[in-house]
């Protein structure tokens, strides 16, 4: 290979450093050629925080989807399965239970225990109502069946005379004849007498379970009521001449 000759060598040289003479002035110049930054605009020139937007100031539109939105959560209800897990369901509303004498109906009196003072009623659902009475209701007859007692004056079996519908002991209230109590109160074992004396007892008034005597005294009635296991004997005065005695 053949060197350069030292003419064209120097001619290259010469080249280069009028290049690096005409090019520096202008490469010092270029930042005054460079383009300018744009310049911000109004909108850009205020401060971020400017357009930051407080909870208290959403739109009322806003506020109103807000409110909507809240979900409230119904009371739960734990029920316990066979296998012991736990399982948590919404509680419906509690309803009023149904009035139980409201849904059942009676079917019969269970007659076999019946007392002297208490009733026993079966009703449709299995359930059993007693009604127990502080005095005797029912009585048992000489063929031991149960009897209901009423007080109630019918007509008897002597002529004139009333007595008791249904009791134990039977009442009898009769016209006065003679030497004989008007008023008895008898069983199957014995019998009692009642009598005012002094006076006959044959006017009188009959009315449910009580009979009135008229003027066994001056201004003086005497009043006798049927009880299931007696008689209530009552003087009534009916003015201040009637005796204070008797």
């Amino acid at each position: 290979m053949r060197g350069i000759p030292s003419s064209v060598l120097g001619r290259i040289c010469a080249a280069v450093l009028s290049f690096v003479l005409c090019a520096g002035p202008v490469l010092q110049a270029g930042p005054a050629f460079a383009s300018e930054p744009p310049v911000a605009t109004a909108e850009q020139q205020q401060p971020s925080a400017a357009v930051e937007t407080s909870p208290t100031e959403l739109p009322a539109a806003a506020a109103e989807q807000s409110s909507s939105a809240t979900v409230e959560s119904s009371p739960t209800v734990a029920e316990s399965t066979p296998s012991g897990v736990q399982v948590v369901a919404p509680a419906t509303p509690s309803e009023p239970l149904a009035d139980t004498e409201a849904t059942r109906t009676l079917v019969r009196e269970l007659v076999e225990k019946r007392t002297e003072d208490s009733t026993h009623w079966l009703y449709s659902d299995g359930s059993v109502r007693a009604e127990i009475s502080q005095a005797p209701v029912r009585f048992e007859d000489e063929d031991g069946q149960w009897r209901d007692i009423s007080t109630d004056l019918v007509v008897g079996e002597s002529f004139g005379a009333v007595e008791s519908a249904s009791t134990e002991m039977t009442t009898t209230f009769d016209v006065q004849s003679g030497d004989e109590a008007p008023v008895s109160l008898a069983t199957d074992e014995y019998s009692v007498g009642i009598d005012y004396l002094g006076a006959a007892e044959r006017a009188r008034v009959v009315y449910g379970d009580t009979t009135r005597y008229l003027n066994v005294a001056a201004d003086t009635d005497l009043e006798y009521r049927a009880l299931a296991e007696g008689i209530k004997e009552t003087l009534v005065l009916k003015s201040a001449n009637a005796p204070a005695t008797h």
